[in-house]
């Protein structure tokens, strides 16, 4: 059966208030969808940055500015796990469970929330709740060495991935977390962070 173009014109359009309707909680769904706007407009800000042209302080003052945003997204965050616990894509729809992964990944400057959000993730993982990939980036960011080769840094022009457990495992690792290969996450790594591509999503 084909759909009529004006049917889908309002499925598309009232998808968004239908999705707000059937979650548990769609009032933490829109705090934690502006919370994780502000996380990525200052990102993608940050990296648009030319550190030469702007000079140090200019840039430390930037720097400052991210992490003030991460501060408050971290104890917002810390504050709506206290009442509904880790939010799961049933109380906050899978946009605002995104959002909230995103926003305790960058918790950086309290490594020991991040460990606490990792612990709730566990068990998510293994009933359905979470998606595996979003577990593996966070240990990756609380362990050194990490395991899935998800966090690195920009060399002359190319992502090059910090210490790794095992590199003969992390394409087995990576598979059985639902991940992308290896090789394809460098290559887009480099893009995405090392040569000004403008993505529209930055972990």
């Amino acid at each position: 059966m084909k759909v009529r173009p004006w049917l889908l014109s309002l499925l598309l359009f009232f998808s968004p208030m239908l999705l707000a309707a059937v979650v548990e909680h769609p009032d933490i769904r829109h705090e934690l969808l502006i919370m994780e706007s502000r996380d990525q407009d200052a990102r993608r800000a940050f990296h648009r940055l030319d550190a030469a042209e702007l000079g140090k302080e200019a840039v430390k003052s930037r720097v400052q500015q991210l992490q003030a945003i991460d501060r408050e997204n971290t104890q917002r965050l810390e504050q709506i796990i206290a009442r509904i616990g880790w939010p799961t894509p049933a109380l906050v729809g899978d946009d605002g469970a995104g959002a909230a992964w995103l926003i305790a990944q960058h918790a950086d400057q309290k490594p020991a929330f991040q460990k606490y959000v990792l612990g709730l993730l566990e068990p998510l993982v293994k009933a359905g709740q979470v998606k595996p990939s979003r577990y593996a980036y966070l240990y990756d960011r609380t362990h050194i060495p990490q395991r899935f080769g998800t966090q690195g840094r920009c060399i002359n022009g190319t992502w090059v991935p910090l210490a790794i457990e095992s590199v003969e495992k992390v394409e087995s690792l990576r598979k059985e977390f639902q991940m992308q290969p290896f090789d394809e996450y460098r290559k887009l790594a480099t893009e995405k962070l090392c040569r000004g591509s403008k993505s529209n999503h930055i972990d």
